[in-house]
């Protein structure tokens, strides 16, 4: 049964019908009650998200919907009148106005939900905040109706997966000293969202995840219950 599923899956690839058992997957995981959070994260891991329900499921895994359906709509009034008192106070302290860019907006209604949001306006300079600010920036073109050790582990795992998967441009590089120029700390704190294109953005799950759990703060203390 299996080797026909497999050959069966590989059969609608090679004619570029891609996706089919996995959107069916999906659609059932995605009609259980509650959802079952643990099963819909392995399903990211091992395939590809129809584009249909993409954003929906990330917010579902990040905890940005609860699991039980029945409260999603709450839940996001709940979100959304966030947002707007956020906009508003940025807007009475004259931090922003209509020519604000997403970017720089996402920032500091961030920095002001967390208590970091300064007097006076400061020059983009520290790392996190030009990354978050990057991520916003490339994000905001896409509809829709401590972090360091991560990254230089993530740093660390790229150059050693080089050179295992190709040992000759690893060797170039690390002859020539490259890997201490390449801005590869940067790339991965942005997501690489000023590297990739738009339309990529939407299928680069890690960059959504630093997106949404970054700049999306708890709704008071609020914990998802499912598992």
């Amino acid at each position: 049964m299996s080797d026909e599923r497999n050959f069966r899956t590989y059969y609608y690839k090679k004619f570029g019908i891609g996706g089919v058992e996995e959107k069916k997957s999906i659609e059932i995981l995605l009609n259980e009650h509650p959802l079952n959070i643990d099963k819909l994260r392995q399903f990211c891991l091992m395939f590809q998200v129809p584009a249909k329900y993409r954003i929906y499921l990330w917010k579902v895994i990040l905890g940005i919907l609860p699991c039980g359906q029945g409260s999603h709509e709450f839940v996001m009034d709940q979100r959304k009148q966030q947002y707007n008192d956020l906009l508003h106070a940025l807007k009475l302290m004259r931090r922003v106005d209509n020519s604000t860019t997403a970017g720089l907006l996402v920032l500091k209604m961030y920095k002001l939900e967390t208590g970091m949001l300064t007097f006076e306006e400061q020059e983009l300079v520290d790392p996190d905040d030009m990354a978050l600010f990057t991520i916003s920036e490339a994000l905001s073109n896409i509809e829709e109706d401590d972090i360091n050790e991560p990254i230089l582990s993530l740093t660390e795992k790229a150059v050693n997966s080089l050179k295992k998967e190709d040992p000759k441009i690893w060797q170039h590089l690390n002859q020539h000293d490259m890997f201490s120029i390449l801005p590869l700390r940067a790339w991965f704190l942005s997501g690489f969202a000023d590297i990739l294109p738009n339309t990529s953005m939407e299928r680069f799950g890690l960059l959504f995840n630093l997106f949404v759990l970054r700049i999306t703060p708890p709704l008071k203390k609020s914990t998802n219950p499912c598992p």
